[in-house]
């Protein structure tokens, strides 16, 4: 309704039965996030429409979504430090899923959490990268902003951003918090410029959670940085 308003009206109705249609007729796991993080990015578009600053004025779903695929989006210190930081604790992911699904006799998590096709992880990461920044950097962040100042902006939509995911404990959700404020920053720094954001969250995501899944970490179980990645399943799971 907002892009419907404040944008043009053929452009909210794709949206609309984008979202809504792979959100809830997609029998597919990988269209569900997809169509999510499509109803993610229209808030932000809609807000964008609305006259919200900053943003990026210039760019659209399309363009943002490719810019996973952009090598130059590497050209970041925040790229290559979460980056980094990701493909070192990759391995110890993948042998915690494993040692989780098989503690569990859960061989559907075995099979199909580890034995993701890599490309079809890749397309489905990058509509995630798309639509959370969008969503908590592009729209929320600077929102709040302009009510509580740039630092109760970030605070706010990184907790948001830590709460709005499931599975997880109080320090995980510090950690994703922590997190929340380095994308914020990123953003920031970026000239509130989304690509490199867009960039770095989808493959941070697809290095830790893509095609080596995680197990769900029980609530009780005591967090470890070096066994538990950041990334975690969104709330809206399907």
């Amino acid at each position: 309704m907002g892009q419907s308003l404040n944008g043009n009206h053929w452009e909210g109705a794709a949206y609309f039965v984008s979202a809504l249609g792979l959100m809830f007729a997609a029998k597919d796991p990988k269209l569900n996030t997809i169509g999510l993080n499509i109803a993610f990015y229209n808030m932000y578009d809609a807000w964008r429409d609305a006259g919200g600053k900053p943003s990026n004025k210039n760019s659209n779903i399309f363009h943002d979504y490719a810019q996973m695929f952009n090598p130059v989006n590497i050209i970041d210190p925040f790229a290559i430090g979460l980056l980094s930081a990701a493909a070192i604790n990759r391995s110890n992911s993948r042998k915690t899923a494993f040692e989780e699904a098989r503690k569990h006799n859960d061989h559907e998590t075995i099979h199909r959490r580890l034995s993701t096709d890599g490309w079809k992880s890749i397309l489905t990461f990058a509509s995630v990268g798309m639509g959370e920044e969008a969503l908590f950097r592009g729209f929320l962040f600077p929102a709040f902003s302009q009510a509580v100042g740039p630092w109760g902006g970030a605070i706010t939509s990184s907790a948001i951003f830590a709460f709005a995911h499931k599975g997880a404990n109080t320090e995980a959700n510090i950690v994703r918090g922590a997190l929340g404020m380095l994308f914020c920053w990123q953003y920031y720094r970026n000239k509130f410029n989304l690509n490199k954001n867009i960039f770095t969250h989808s493959w941070y995501d697809q290095i830790l959670i893509g095609p080596f899944n995680i197990a769900s970490q029980d609530p009780d179980e005591k967090f470890d940085w070096n066994k538990m990645p950041i990334g975690a399943s969104f709330t809206f799971n399907f």
